[in-house]
């Protein structure tokens, strides 16, 4: 299997720092708690798993990755106004 970069791989990624980064500086976390960074972490690592092996072409992956990835920031936006 190789090992392929797309959005959700680095938006897991960064995720992953931004939880680990303040528990080791020892700095409090900007708005977010930890269980909600972990949630996000989980969905986009089970999101990235089911689009990869639903769409096998990389260029399919990284639009729908995109527009899943836009969607959820909307719909955080939404939900952070109500």
């Amino acid at each position: 299997m190789s090992i392929r970069l797309t959005p959700l791989n680095i938006v897991s990624s960064l995720l992953l720092l931004a939880v680990v980064y303040p528990l080791i500086s020892g700095s409090s976390y900007a708005g977010l708690s930890i269980y909600w960074l972990l949630a996000l972490v989980a969905v986009c690592f089970v999101a990235d798993i089911v689009l990869r092996s639903l769409l096998k072409d990389i260029r399919r992956i990284w639009k729908a990755e995109a527009l899943f990835l836009i969607f959820v920031f909307l719909l955080i936006a939404i939900i952070r106004t109500l």
